[in-house]
């Protein structure tokens, strides 16, 4: 479709707050086990094109948490995306940023599973994960059994 970031989850919400419209009659009714009452659906999603030539990223998320940048010097930082709704909720702008990822740098996108607990500030959880982000080791799936295996 070639959107850019904050387009696509525009047009994702309108196809998971209007499924009825979609579906005709059917989805107001129920028939099929099938209900398109606003509220009841909702996902979240953060969306990144980069582009390899310029070094530019291009992010937009819906409810999810923003990713992390981690330079070649080890500093991470939280990108600054602006939070729009989880998708579902309807009619609400998304707001898309661009920034240049420097040259050997990382860019980690992660679900709100590994930072939320019922027991730690969510701030404490992600300072912990950009901690782990920071580093030093020979591989990403090294990377990520670091990160996974900090626990909560």
């Amino acid at each position: 479709m070639d959107l850019q970031p904050d387009e696509l989850l525009t047009r994702l919400d309108d196809m998971v707050t209007h499924p009825a419209e979609e579906m005709g009659n059917e989805a107001d009714t129920g028939v099929g086990g099938y209900n398109a009452i606003p509220g009841d659906i909702g996902a979240s999603c953060l969306y990144a094109v980069y582009d390899p030539v310029s070094g530019t990223c291009t992010l937009a998320r819906a409810g999810h948490p923003p990713p992390v940048l981690v330079c070649p010097d080890g500093t991470t930082q939280v990108v600054d995306v602006p939070a729009g709704p989880p998708l579902g909720l309807g009619s609400l702008p998304f707001e898309a940023t661009e920034l240049t990822i420097p040259e050997g740098s990382l860019l980690a996108l992660f679900t709100d599973g590994l930072v939320e607990t019922r027991d730690h500030d969510i701030d404490e959880r992600i300072d912990e994960l950009r901690e782990a982000l920071a580093r030093s080791v020979p591989s990403l799936e090294e990377l990520c059994d670091a990160v996974l295996g900090r626990g909560p």
